[in-house]
């Protein structure tokens, strides 16, 4: 069950303590006289009093500490009473006492951590580090610093390995590396420090802390995975403009097949790659004679030209 949360200033503390020491005080008053005329007994349990209540309440909190109240050498059940740095004012030992809990922040940091992923990849992560400060001293006590500082440890590293196997997945698999360049893969640190946020969030109010900041300066992968995802990134590109290119081929085949309709397929195959420059440009007149022709526009014009003749020659009969 989640404790209700009370903040108490140094100030609050002061009034709390005036007000009770006077009501002591007040009490005494009332009281008997009971050693005589040598010495009041009022006036010695009012020192008394004073002296308890009053000077042994006094604390002093660190600065950038924050303390939780005791009653009795425990916390509360169903409440959680925070008090924060400087001197403040409670009841004196045994009927309450103080933890303090360092609220500054702590870096934890992994230097050059290398991870096997579940694709059996050792990726190197170099540097990585998170900044945690206590939130709630209440609840950081009931985990204890030093298991929040392992459990981040491990949040971080588990986080790290599954960001790095899909990484790899993203690497390995042709379905999925449609659109995404390799220098987005390596470059993922922005989504894997989301990432290890989202996941810290998630777990920081149970343990009472805050995720002030998380760095990932940068993930390497080894070269051998880089090297053959260039190489099938470019056997893509080398795929797709060859199907490009096929079919601008047969888009000029079928213009030629109109203009042309007698010439055979390997003529007008022949025709289209001499035009592309791939093979020898000939031209055979109608005596015979064969002569290359100095450009290749000159074939497609010229067998045009005879084509747009032919067709007058016809319609002037």
């Amino acid at each position: 069950m989640e404790k209700r949360l009370f903040n108490v200033s140094r100030i609050v503390s002061y009034l709390v303590g005036i007000g009770f020491n006077l009501f002591i005080l007040l009490v005494v008053s009332l009281l008997p006289d009971f050693f005589g005329e040598y010495i009041s007994s009022k006036t010695m349990l009012s020192f008394i009093s004073i002296a308890y209540f009053g000077l042994a309440g006094i604390h002093y909190i660190d600065p950038a500490h924050r303390a939780v109240l005791l009653f009795f050498g425990g916390r509360l059940e169903h409440y959680a009473v925070h008090m924060n740095e400087g001197w403040v004012w409670i009841l004196p030992f045994p009927i309450m006492g103080l933890i303090e809990v360092d609220t500054r922040h702590f870096p934890l940091e992994l230097d050059d951590v290398e991870v096997i992923t579940r694709d059996k990849i050792k990726v190197r992560i170099s540097k990585a580090s998170i900044t945690w400060r206590v939130d709630n001293p209440d609840a950081s006590i009931g985990v204890g610093l030093g298991v929040i500082a392992t459990n981040l440890q491990d949040l971080v590293l588990r986080e790290i390995r599954d960001h790095c196997a899909q990484m790899v997945a993203l690497t390995s698999r042709e379905e999925d590396t449609a659109g995404v360049s390799t220098s987005d893969l390596v470059r993922s640190g922005r989504d894997l420090v989301n990432r290890i946020e989202k996941a810290a969030d998630e777990v920081a109010a149970d343990w009472g802390i805050d995720v002030v900041r998380v760095t990932i300066p940068q993930i390497l992968v080894p070269e051998s995975l880089l090297d053959a995802t260039v190489r099938f990134q470019t056997e893509r590109a080398e795929r797709d403009a060859e199907k490009q290119e096929i079919q601008t081929i047969r888009a000029l085949i079928e213009e030629l097949r109109v203009t042309f309709p007698n010439t055979t397929d390997e003529e007008l195959i022949a025709l289209v790659q001499s035009e592309r420059g791939k093979i020898d440009r000939l031209r055979i007149d109608v005596k015979g004679e064969t002569s290359i022709e100095r450009a290749a526009g000159m074939v497609l014009a010229g067998l045009r030209g005879n084509g747009k003749g032919n067709a007058n020659k016809d319609k002037g009969k």
